[in-house]
């Protein structure tokens, strides 16, 4: 994460590149090397604040969950809404990497407006999009996958991949179609007898499920944020996502270093209010590397 004093983030793309070397004479012309692009783009940072209040009558007359009578206390009640506040910031940053994923800047509830970027306009590329027919009994999937996203992966990472994995995050239903493919299913079950028991031991039961083959990672996206049916495809090992964070809109901390979360407690008499906020914005600066499929004929 970048933690900057403005409320916009300049991003910069650099595309490296590489020359072809031909033979000369000795003592004759030389070759010379070619010079990187760049291309610096601005991004405003939203604001995205979330408050509470606490009052008198939340807690008068009621008592302490999971007590049988204990008086209810301002102090647990603010206790709790600090606990819901933290949630939320939580899944507000899930939901805005995860549209950085799809290939957007996050800010519900200002849609349309410049806060809102496509990292393919704004980079001048191209995304790849692609389905998969999982009805096809002969069509191997994960097949098509390998030509469509590890190869193109391969071939725009500009570094010829060798140090690169692929990872498919996959919808609940596009993971259980791969894995129930009859050209995949017998992978899927011999790498599930001899891999899911150590990951299960190692790491309790967990309710997402990873498949490796044929150099792919599959992964189960249980946030709900990807759609049931679709899946994206990116590489492991390029510098391509960034957050960006800005400070809170207070006089104190105006062109002051940024927090990730800021959260204030103004009590008096007769409510106790917090207040939160957080500001800033995740960025793509490689979006052509993430290959976006969508399957058809889901199996169960």
């Amino acid at each position: 994460p970048f933690f900057g004093t403005t409320t916009s983030a300049e991003i910069e793309r650099v595309t490296e590149g590489s020359d072809t070397i031909e033979a000369k004479q000795r003592g004759g012309d030389r070759s010379y090397a070619g010079k990187e692009s760049s291309q610096i783009e601005t991004f405003r940072i939203p604001f995205f604040p979330l408050d509470s209040l606490a009052k008198p009558s939340d807690v008068q007359d009621f008592r302490e969950y999971g007590t049988a009578d204990t008086p209810a206390s301002i102090e647990t009640r603010v206790e709790r809404n600090l606990g819901r506040i933290g949630r939320s910031h939580d899944f507000l940053r899930r939901s805005a990497m995860y549209a950085c994923l799809k290939g957007n800047t996050y800010a519900n509830g200002l849609a349309g407006s410049q806060f809102v970027k496509s990292f393919a306009t704004v980079w001048g590329v191209t995304p790849v999009t692609s389905s998969i027919n999982f009805s096809t009994a002969t069509a191997d999937p994960a097949l098509k996958i390998e030509k469509v996203a590890r190869e193109h992966i391969i071939a725009q990472s500009q570094n010829n991949a060798s140090s690169l994995s692929v990872v498919v995050l996959c919808g609940t239903g596009f993971f259980n179609s791969i894995v129930n493919h009859p050209l995949v299913q017998a992978a899927y079950d011999q790498y599930a007898s001899t891999q899911e028991p150590l990951r299960l031991r190692l790491g309790g039961d967990v309710i997402g499920r990873v498949f490796d083959h044929k150099g792919v990672t599959y992964v189960e996206d249980i946030s709900g944020e990807i759609a049931r049916g679709d899946a994206y495809a990116l590489p492991q090992g390029v510098e391509m996502f960034s957050i960006h964070y800005a400070p809170a809109d207070t006089i104190e901390h105006a062109n002051s270093v940024a927090e990730a979360v800021y959260v204030f407690l103004e009590e008096s008499r007769r409510s106790a209010t917090i207040e939160s906020e957080s500001s800033f914005v995740c960025v793509n600066t490689r979006p052509e590397l993430i290959v976006t499929f969508t399957g058809n004929t889901l199996l169960p």
